[in-house]
């Protein structure tokens, strides 16, 4: 079977959108992981060959490896990455195609003209082509061409059109909207079935919901429906049920934290300056 292992295709759009929050060091480890798998197959779940691929050094690996592990699906020990598989499979089916066009001789050769298949056997406008020529007789000459007065040079006037503006569309309306497409390429890598135009994900952005938070939530929802063998995707509405009570308790919390070091403020101040405190 043929196998284009020489080129591969990136869509810099979807790269960049799924990519956006890994420093230089994983973008690099990143590219050179899937272009592994490009060429050999899924990847080894195996640190020693993962560092390797990547040219990093086992402890720098490590710290890696939770971030890289996010854009790949690990099965039976192997890495496996489904967008470069589907790829890779349509990649597999156009080089089969053009090397079937190819044992075929390309493309059909053009008809040939009756100029250029051989049928006119005489010179144009030769005198055995007009039976009336009669070679005894001295031709009359040919009349003088009548001159035609010079025409005058026409001007042409062009007219410049306006430059018209240019609006970039690929940039994000606003912050807001671009921490909720962020949130949605990290939790939908992570199987979660999300929209970047959802209300829901537009406020999680809005609160200043952290990745780790995100991944929190799912990680539970996840744990949650698997416990109950609920196989459906995990959608933004019960995430939202599960971070406002990860904001509740962290408002709780702290409440009373300020209440233990109010506590303990008063403590300090009788026992250094003697002062009676009342509630």
């Amino acid at each position: 079977m043929s196998k284009p292992d020489t080129w591969m295709p990136l869509y810099i759009g979807d790269y960049l959108q799924d990519t956006t929050r890994l420093t230089t060091e994983q973008h690099g480890a990143y590219l050179l992981l899937i272009m592994d798998y490009w060429t050999n197959g899924p990847l080894p779940d195996d640190d020693s060959s993962l560092a390797q691929v990547t040219r990093m050094q086992p402890a720098a690996w490590k710290k890696c490896r939770p971030v890289m592990a996010r854009f790949f699906t690990i099965v039976d020990g192997e890495w496996c990455h489904k967008r470069i598989d589907e790829e890779h499979s349509k990649a597999v089916k156009f080089v089969e195609k053009q090397k079937a066009n190819g044992t075929k001789g390309g493309r059909p050769k053009k008809s040939e003209t009756p100029t250029q298949s051989g049928t006119q056997k005489k010179p144009m406008g030769s005198f055995w082509d007009n039976p009336n020529h009669k070679p005894n007789e001295t031709p009359s000459p040919s009349p003088s061409p009548t001159p035609t007065p010079k025409e005058e040079p026409q001007t042409t006037t062009v007219h410049f059109a306006e430059p018209s503006v240019v609006v970039d569309s690929c940039r994000p309306p606003d912050p807001i909207a671009a921490r909720a497409i962020e949130l949605t390429a990290l939790l939908r890598h992570r199987g979660a079935k999300l929209q970047a135009a959802d209300p829901q994900v537009r406020h999680w952005a809005e609160q200043g919901v952290t990745d780790a938070q995100a991944l929190d939530a799912l990680e539970r929802a996840q744990s949650q429906r698997a416990a109950r063998s609920d196989p459906s995707p995990v959608n933004a509405g019960y995430l939202e049920s599960i971070l406002r009570s990860s904001r509740t308790s962290r408002i709780g919390a702290a409440a009373s934290l300020a209440e233990r070091n109010a506590a303990a403020f008063d403590e300090a101040k009788r026992l250094i300056f003697g002062e009676q405190v009342h509630d």
